[in-house]
């Protein structure tokens, strides 16, 4: 049976039970209650049992998810944590990957029935504590965006940041308008309207040099941000209805939705709209809300008739292929459907119209061959890369058979270290003499102290192990590309895992408007 034994102890802590101690008596109960025992330590020594951020706490949970026990062990529940949704958290991680749990002081044992119940009761109050928190977030947050302060983090463009203080002193943010860059929001906005293409305002944008505050190229995502964020619009009667019906959570009463001020929007990320907070902002409106809801409408309903354009059987260097010359992507572009015949083309010099860059386009068809021609070559020549790509998976499969004969050294200095322990704890409880007590102290000190080192070490070459493996399966990986690169068949083979296989081996390929220069993986 594998056991893994888990004990903290806290900086504040001068007395009380030792890790040496909890170690002690946790194998002692584990050697009366199963056979065999096989032990994993993990110990924390200066941690608090408020929270779970403790290193070797965090490794005990990873190795519950790698199932490297079946039963874990401690001296008091509280050595796990001392909070009721840590702890419950804990257990329903240990239940999900079927790990049993003992707690010796309180003879807490999920291997039983009694003990299953405990666990659910526990999992009741803290999911009950979850809800709590959740609720009060929530409350400090709207209560929070009541006061019309910025709590984002990046500043939406079109606005700038100005910093404010409290009555008591504390600083806070609030958004004004940026008059070098409202323009360009009006701008995009009305551009929309008129085309309602995002694709096609990426182009005049692109051909016209305007670019984003940072110095970059818009692209359509950009775009895309900027129209759907509620930021811009003026809180008006008409967005308090569109986010009401939305499903929003709108925490301002109506009356406040003159459109004197613009949207605040928190839970925005990563939220459906049902799970955003909305209410009026301090800072000035762009849009109105009529036309920022237009928008929105319009966006929805060009999304319901647009259909992505299905992958096609040219171009398997999409993706991997660059223009030397501006860095962007170079797309396959094919004149006629049913035609073999095909080209990459810059995507700046495209949408810019030649304005930005003017890269010679290439023979897709050709080029294709030539990549796939040219690593060939490479695999097959006296560069030797098979052989080194076997080379690393000897020296990595070395490494991890030298890291277990190390592992097997510390695990049995680690019992023989704990043996001696447990029999200097026997002779400290016999023992009334002062010095033999302090040197005796002293000596299970030190061997705890290395103790903690050795298993530090083994949780290092734990880590390093699955280093090497992830190192082993990503050279399988490549040499398996390697081998289907070279088969006979391959340039017929389908366009997807043709795809995929180059840019398994490729890490890009730059065109100049002459010739290639591919950087392998």
């Amino acid at each position: 049976m594998r056991i893994a034994i888990y004990s903290r102890k806290s900086k504040q802590t001068e007395q009380g039970d030792s890790i040496a101690n909890q170690i002690a008596m946790c194998k002692d109960y584990a050697n009366a209650h199963f056979d065999n025992p096989e032990f994993f330590v993990y110990e924390d020594e200066g941690f608090s049992g408020g929270n779970t951020d403790r290193p070797m706490f965090k490794q005990l949970i990873k190795d519950i998810a790698k199932k490297k026990f079946d039963v874990l062990v401690c001296y008091r529940l509280d050595r796990i944590s001392r909070n009721v949704a840590n702890f419950a958290e804990t257990l329903e991680i240990l239940e999900k990957h079927n790990v049993g749990f003992v707690s010796i002081k309180e003879q807490f044992n999920t291997t039983t029935p009694m003990g299953k119940a405990m666990m659910y009761i526990s999992s009741v109050f803290a999911q009950l504590e979850r809800d709590t928190i959740a609720e009060r977030v929530s409350d400090n947050l709207s209560a929070l965006a009541k006061t019309g302060r910025y709590l984002s983090g990046k500043t939406p463009q079109g606005y700038k940041k100005e910093e404010r203080k409290t009555d008591e002193g504390k600083k806070y943010n609030i958004l004004v308008i940026d008059d070098d860059e409202i323009g360009q929001i009006k701008d995009i906005f009305n551009k929309y309207l008129d085309w309602q293409s995002i694709s096609r305002i990426e182009k005049d944008y692109a051909i016209n040099d305007i670019r984003t505050r940072g110095g970059y190229r818009y692209k359509c995502v950009s775009f895309h941000r900027i129209l759907t964020h509620p930021i811009y619009a003026a809180a008006d009667r008409h967005t308090y209805e569109y986010f009401k019906q939305l499903g929003s959570q709108v925490y301002d009463e109506v009356e406040k939705w003159d459109g004197s001020k613009g949207i605040a929007v928190f839970r925005k990320t990563k939220h459906p709209p049902k799970d955003w907070l909305i209410g009026v902002g301090t800072h000035e409106p762009i849009i109105s809300g009529a036309k920022w809801i237009q928008v929105q409408n319009i966006i929805d309903e060009r999304k319901r008739h647009t259909r992505r354009r299905p992958i096609g059987k040219w171009g398997i260097l999409s993706g991997v292929l660059r223009c030397k010359k501006c860095g962007d992507y170079m797309r396959p572009f094919c004149v006629k459907a049913d035609d073999e015949k095909f080209y990459y083309i810059c995507r700046t010099k495209e949408i810019t119209k030649k304005h930005q860059c003017d890269t010679k386009n290439v023979r897709g068809d050709i080029l294709d061959k030539d990549i796939v021609d040219t690593i060939c070559n490479l695999l097959s020549s006296d560069a030797g890369l098979l052989e080194q790509l076997e080379t690393k998976k000897v020296i990595s499969l070395d490494k991890i058979e030298q890291s277990k004969k190390e592992a097997t050294k510390h695990k049995q200095e680690i019992s023989k270290n704990e043996a001696a322990i447990k029999n200097l704890v026997m002779k400290l409880a016999e023992s009334k003499n002062p010095t033999i007590s302090k040197y005796a102290t002293k000596q299970i000190e030190d061997l705890d102290a290395r103790n903690t080192f050795l298993r530090q070490e083994l949780m290092r070459q734990e880590g390093q192990k699955d280093g090497l493996d992830d190192e082993i399966m990503n050279l399988e990986i490549l040499r398996e590309a390697a081998d289907k690169i070279k088969a006979s068949d391959f340039m017929g083979g389908d366009y997807a895992i043709r795809r995929n296989i180059i840019k398994t081996l490729v890490n890009k390929i730059e065109w100049n408007g002459e010739s290639f220069a591919v950087t392998f993986n």
